[in-house]
């Protein structure tokens, strides 16, 4: 999606995978052509960006109008469908699809600080774990100015056998 929109239009393609500046742009595209309620799910990755400095705040006004539109169409539509319901019994299939609801926001992220407030805000089920497929190893670098060298040192995090961490130490 190099231009402005995809060959086809927007409604040619059935999964974007863009930035956060190309995903804005999209969802005001469909904002606009009242459309946003073909829009089922959106996936944020790093999700802690929100608190970037320089992008951040795009993010968080995706994802407000994302929310907003979710909310407000959750509403109106769960109205209508309990109106509906009230005269017609096979309305009870359109009351439980899912875009009843609104956009799915899934977010994610390795590294959020404030993740009971984000998640309150974003009203979502938080899933954490520690699962790690790759094992995280820690480095300090020491630079040396005067002579342009750098170091790296290992963070040691766990406790060894070894009172004095002497194995760990020389096997660095």
């Amino acid at each position: 999606m190099a231009g402005h929109s995809p060959p086809g239009g927007l409604s040619a393609i059935n999964v974007a995978v863009c930035t956060i500046e190309k995903a804005n742009s999209l969802v005001n595209r469909l904002i606009e052509e009242e459309r946003l309620d073909e829009l089922g799910i959106v996936v944020v990755d790093e999700l802690h960006l929100i608190g970037d400095t320089h992008r951040g705040y795009l993010l968080e006004l995706l994802l407000t109008k994302l929310l907003f539109y979710s909310r407000r169409t959750s509403n109106f539509k769960h109205t209508n469908e309990i109106k509906i319901l009230e005269n017609s019994q096979s309305s009870l299939n359109k009351c439980c699809d899912s875009k009843a609801y609104g956009i799915q926001i899934v977010g994610m992220s390795a590294t959020l600080p404030n993740l009971k407030s984000l998640g309150q805000w974003l009203n979502a089920e938080v899933y954490i774990t520690n699962f790690r497929p790759v094992p995280l190893t820690e480095f300090i670098l020491s630079c040396d100015l005067r002579s342009k060298t750098n170091q790296f040192y290992k963070i040691v995090t766990s406790a060894s056998k070894d009172d004095s961490s002497t194995q760990q130490l020389l096997s660095e």
